[in-house]
C-alpha cells in the first residue's frame, strides 16, 4: 500500500507500508508525481507538453548576409582604431594609445608643446610593451607621432573600405565567407 500527504497540487509526503496515516491519500500502485498532480480529490495526469516546433536552419538571403558581415568588419575596424599603434618618434618603438580620452590628452600634450617651446611628458608604453611611464616629446616629435597615427588610421580605414567594397560585389555567402576568413588588418586585401 502507498500513501501520499497531499498539499496544495501535489505530495509532500509519501508512506510505503500497511497502515498508511489516517488522511493520506492512498493507492495500490505508486505515483510518480512529476506526471501528476492532485485535483482537489484524485490524481490527475498532467497534461504533455506539446513539442517545440522544428524550425528550419534559417538560411540567409544574399542582401542580408552582405549587410550583416559588413557590419562586423566596421564593428573590428572600430576596435582596432581605438587598441593603439606603435610609432618609433622617439627613437625606439612605443605603442601609443588611441582611444577618444588618448587622443584629447594627445592633443592637449600638442598644444602645451608648441605654445612653451619646451617638451612636455606624455603617458605612452614602455618599449616591452608592459608597462606604461611618462616620456617626454618635443613638439616636433609629438608631430611625427601624430603623422604616424592618421598614416596608420587611414591605413586601417582603407582596408576596412576594400573588405566592405569585396564583401558587397561579391556573388555568394560562400565567397564573403572567404573573404571574411582572409582579413588582415596588417596586410592588404
Amino acid at each position: 500500500m502507498y500513501a501520499y500527504l497531499i498539499e496544495g497540487d501535489t505530495a509532500i509526503k509519501t508512506y510505503s507500508g500497511d497502515n498508511p496515516p489516517d488522511g493520506w491519500y492512498q493507492s495500490k500502485m505508486p505515483i510518480d508525481w512529476t506526471k501528476y498532480y492532485w485535483d482537489g480529490s484524485v490524481p490527475v495526469l498532467k497534461p504533455a507538453e506539446p513539442e517545440p516546433p522544428q524550425l528550419e536552419p534559417y538560411v540567409p538571403n544574399l542582401a542580408g548576409y552582405k549587410q550583416w558581415k559588413i557590419a562586423e568588419v566596421n564593428n573590428a575596424c572600430s576596435q582596432i582604431l581605438i587598441s593603439g599603434f606603435y610609432c618609433d618618434a622617439l627613437g625606439e618603438r612605443h605603442r601609443y594609445d588611441t582611444d577618444i580620452v588618448d587622443q584629447i590628452n594627445f592633443a592637449q600634450a600638442m598644444q602645451v608643446a608648441q605654445s612653451t617651446g619646451k617638451p612636455t611628458s606624455y603617458r605612452i608604453w614602455n618599449a616591452d610593451d608592459v608597462t606604461k611611464e611618462w616620456f617626454s616629446h618635443t613638439y616636433e616629435q609629438l608631430q611625427a607621432v601624430m603623422l604616424a597615427a592618421a598614416d596608420w588610421k587611414y591605413q586601417k580605414l582603407y582596408l576596412c573600405s576594400e573588405y566592405k567594397n569585396a564583401i558587397e560585389t561579391a556573388q555568394s555567402i560562400k565567397e564573403i565567407d572567404v573573404i571574411i576568413a582572409g582579413i588582415d588588418w596588417d596586410g592588404s586585401v
